[in-house]
């Protein structure tokens, strides 16, 4: 690679420094994950390494960890070449733009013609474009275990809002009574709900034991985010929570409405 390809691509260097006036094509660059991997717990800088069984090059720098083919697994070790000392009869060609990147890459395509017109171009697309492809399939599975969660999610209200309705309709007489004695709609509303919500915070702690021993099936679909995330398992209790609410208050605001006299006579 060039002198600018860190800094086109925002890979920060951490140690050392990069190539540029001065370098021989006897120097490398790596990146974090080759220095711990060949040199755990010393200073690369300085250090040679030997790679394809018989380049021996000198370390100049260290830089931060890329991934260039699996955006799930984990930081392979990279060791970074001046173009002069490397160079293919296959190279890729990256520019950084300030404008629309089609504009730019219409004309590197002329460029390059004028170079030579026999240059074959495999594609040209913004890095934007080739991200999105690259996480294409883990949207799909986002998607669709979305579409499964919002399902098992109105199931859970469903069933919220039916069994509370059926208590409410069972404890039509006692709420008649309370009515009677005095008993205000917030009082009446605070019991019916909290009896929703107890059984839903009995639910979530019996599903957060369950989630915690079968999430880690779920590793290879997630992307930076731990399989038992604190936070993500933390909306999803509160959401839980909101959407309970929202079921219990339905009947409870119902059951305020009932007239005393009537909900004594229920049977």
């Amino acid at each position: 690679m060039t002198d600018d390809y860190f800094r086109v691509l925002g890979i920060p260097l951490k140690r050392g420094r990069v190539f540029g006036a001065g370098t021989t094509d006897a120097t490398v660059v790596i990146d974090e994950a080759a220095a711990r991997a060949y040199f755990p717990g010393e200073d690369a800088l300085g250090r040679e390494i030997k790679f394809y069984s018989a380049r021996t090059r000198t370390i100049i720098g260290v830089v931060g960890d890329t991934r260039q083919q699996n955006l799930q697994a984990p930081a392979p070790p990279h060791i970074y070449q001046p173009l002069a000392s490397d160079a293919a009869a296959f190279i890729k060609l990256i520019a950084r733009t300030a404008g629309d990147p089609s504009v730019s890459a219409k004309a590197m395509r002329d460029a390059l013609r004028e170079i030579d017109a026999g240059v074959p171009l495999e594609r040209v697309a913004p890095v934007s474009e080739l991200l999105s492809d690259a996480r294409a399939r883990h949207r799909f599975y986002a998607l669709l275990v979305l579409v499964f969660a919002a399902t098992a999610l109105a199931l859970a209200a469903t069933g919220v809002y039916g069994i509370v309705a059926y208590a409410v309709t069972r404890r039509t007489q006692e709420i008649g009574v309370r009515v009677a004695l005095g008993a205000g709609r917030r009082a009446v509303v605070r019991l019916i709900v909290s009896r929703g919500m107890m059984l839903t915070l009995g639910g979530i702690v019996l599903g957060g034991a369950g989630a915690f021993g079968v999430t880690g099936l779920l590793r290879d679909l997630l992307f930076e985010v731990g399989p038992r995330d604190p936070v993500t398992l933390a909306a999803v209790a509160l959401l839980l929570l909101a959407a309970t609410l929202l079921a219990s208050w339905l009947p409870a605001r119902r059951a305020t409405k009932v007239d005393p006299m009537v909900a004594l006579r229920y049977e």
